[in-house]
């Protein structure tokens, strides 16, 4: 192909992930501010406890409150909206510089999340390392679905904004925290600066307490890590006495270090979580089982959720790596192996951490996301593969099948548009801000800031503080909504 053509489907590859951004950003300036906002942020209902103790010690002594093991997450979004609206109200409303840091937060967990996907899939690849990143984000940013279909396991940025600082933000401080290790699975090298090792350490205490399932995922990823490691070193080695001993001696000392302290904090949190005064259930635990079985058959083949499609374009890309080009990838194809155990075990586990109702199968969007990276990465991964060894004429084969899954995911995206409760939300707020009574009765449409519609007033404590804390009224002002809709008077 002649360097003008390549650089035309450079262009339309960039042009096509810009407007798929665009558009990434227009849903998520379109959404709210959930039930658990002022909760988190300002430290309602007992939250603020977190805050206090940010390691949980206090669990020791028999305490239970909500969120004793996520301190990360609660004080990561409390300082970011306690801090962000109030620099955009210079020269916005409060209402908008409200809207518009939960907008930007979004887009900001996508952009990172695109940015390390693509760190992880150019270490394959001998390309410009520009290619790798506008590649990889081209092809996965569509699966980033904000619309109606496809959104209840298929949804990587929350509507929620609460949902979305306490899944895909953490999950993508774990992938930074897991690039170096990937890195030396891949070339044997790892940085011994002392530096590194004592942010890394750092980083890792960190992490454990970033929301629900860092620590969880460490305790599982961690051991099946080290034993791929010493796997593939018991196979490199001659035969002898001594091979088992020199496995164990070849293991960088660095990464035992490191990931030594990172499975120990997680043991301490994953203990603190346990105190957690929102995992109470009743539900028996072999009835969870039940559900996660058929939520498994849900997700991942029922083709109305979308996950079925990548799954299926993912198995296709590995029959056909492993069939033509095993031998040249035989490492990739032992990682996606020890990943797809991985995700397995990480689903089978999943009735360990309880049940909740908004999770009827146990399975959601974002329990999922775990594995829903794993799928966007082997998917891109193995199709770059696949386009890179094809000779000729025949590498138009991966490209179309590649192009033609992404298309897929990004045209139902576009043409299926959700519900976005800012619409409604927003006018309810204005009309808060320029009443002049102590109370207001709001219409049934969308709740502020909660997740239930009070029919009392004091009943919107939470609410009335919210709405104080970030000057959108200018005293404590209560509402109650009506117990149904009614159209507004033209």
């Amino acid at each position: 192909m002649k360097p003008a053509h390549i650089k035309i489907i450079y262009i339309a590859i960039a042009l096509i992930l810009l407007g798929d951004l665009i558009y990434s950003y227009k849903q998520y300036n379109l959404s709210g501010v959930d039930g658990d906002f002022s909760r988190i942020v300002l430290g309602q209902d007992n939250y603020d406890k977190v805050l206090n103790d940010p390691l949980g010690i206090s669990t020791f002594s028999g305490e239970s409150y909500p969120g004793t093991n996520r301190y990360t997450a609660h004080k990561v979004m409390s300082v970011y909206f306690k801090h962000v609206p109030f620099l955009f109200q210079n020269f916005l409303s409060p209402i908008d510089s409200l809207y518009l840091s939960i907008s930007l937060a979004k887009f900001a967990i996508h952009l990172m999340l695109l940015l390390l996907f693509g760190a992880y899939i150019n270490v394959w690849f001998r390309w410009a390392k520009w290619k790798s990143y506008l590649i990889s984000a081209a092809i996965i940013s569509p699966f980033f679905i904000g619309g109606s279909v496809y959104t209840e396991h298929l949804q990587v940025i929350d509507l929620c904004i609460t949902y979305a600082m306490f899944y895909p933000l953490p999950l993508t401080a774990l992938l930074a925290y897991y690039l170096p290790f990937y890195k030396y699975y891949i070339t044997g090298n790892i940085s011994k600066s002392p530096l590194f090792v004592v942010l890394w350490i750092l980083f890792a205490l960190g992490l454990v307490f970033f929301g629900p399932l860092p620590a969880a995922l460490l305790l599982t990823s961690i051991p099946l890590f080290a034993i791929g490691l010493l796997w593939r070193a018991y196979g490199n080695l001659p035969a002898g006495s001594g091979r088992i001993v020199n496995v164990f001696k070849g293991l960088d000392r660095t990464v035992v270090i490191l990931l030594s302290f990172a499975f120990v904090f997680a043991l301490y949190s994953f203990y603190v979580g346990t105190k957690n005064s929102e995992s109470a259930d009743p539900m028996a635990l072999k009835e969870r089982f039940v559900l996660l079985f058929k939520g498994i058959q849900e997700v991942f083949f029922n083709k109305e959720h979308g996950v079925a499609y990548l799954f299926l374009a993912t198995v296709i890309n590995l029959l056909l790596l492993a069939y033509l080009y095993g031998k040249e990838h035989k490492d990739f194809l032992y990682l996606v192996a020890g990943l797809a155990v991985f995700s397995l075990l990480y689903i089978l586990l999943l009735p360990l951490g309880g049940y909740r109702l908004y999770r009827p199968l146990i399975l959601r969007r974002d329990t999922t996301l775990p594995v829903l990276f794993i799928l966007f990465y082997v998917f891109t991964t193995s199709g770059l593969l696949l386009l890179r060894r094809c000779p000729g004429k025949f590498k138009a084969y991966p490209f179309v099948f590649i192009t033609v899954v992404v298309l897929h995911f990004g045209i139902t995206d576009i043409s299926m548009p959700g519900y976005y409760n800012r619409k409604e939300q927003k006018p309810l707020m204005e009309e808060v801000a320029a009443s002049k009574e102590d109370c207001v009765l709001l219409n049934h449409t969308t709740p502020i800031a909660s997740w239930n519609f009070n029919a009392k007033c004091e009943e919107s404590e939470n609410v009335a503080n919210f709405l104080l804390f970030y000057r959108v009224t200018p005293r404590k002002i209560y509402v109650r909504y009506k117990d149904h809709y009614e159209e507004p008077v033209k």
